[in-house]
């Protein structure tokens, strides 16, 4: 089964990823919160994709995954190159959560 994400800020980014080819970064988890996290996408879908680099590895996202990875088999993620493209990636998805937050240009 597959789960796409809900907002996609950056569609150019955007691969379909098989969950079993995503390989986490992080050995430590919130289990409250992986708990939620699963209610939450079974009610609401997920909100956003998962950032992964080209070698699959997880950037951001890992509780995400945790809370997927065993009923889906595929979802979309933000796949990026390099640590330049992590950097600037960042930086505008930053910038554009805070302009949402503001109510977006008023013009």
């Amino acid at each position: 089964m597959h789960i796409p994400p809900n907002k996609i800020i950056f569609p150019s980014l955007i691969k379909r990823i098989k969950v079993s080819d995503i390989e986490p970064q992080q050995s430590i988890y919130n289990l409250d919160l992986i708990k939620n996290l699963k209610k939450d996408i079974k009610e609401k879908g997920m909100i956003c994709p998962l950032v992964i680099s080209r070698s699959f590895k997880l950037i951001d996202g890992h509780h995400r995954f945790m809370s997927i990875k065993d009923s889906f088999t595929s979802t979309d993620c933000y796949v990026i190159d390099s640590q330049k493209e992590i950097d600037k990636f960042f930086s505008l998805l930053n910038s554009y959560v805070w302009f949402e937050s503001k109510g977006g240009l008023d013009v």
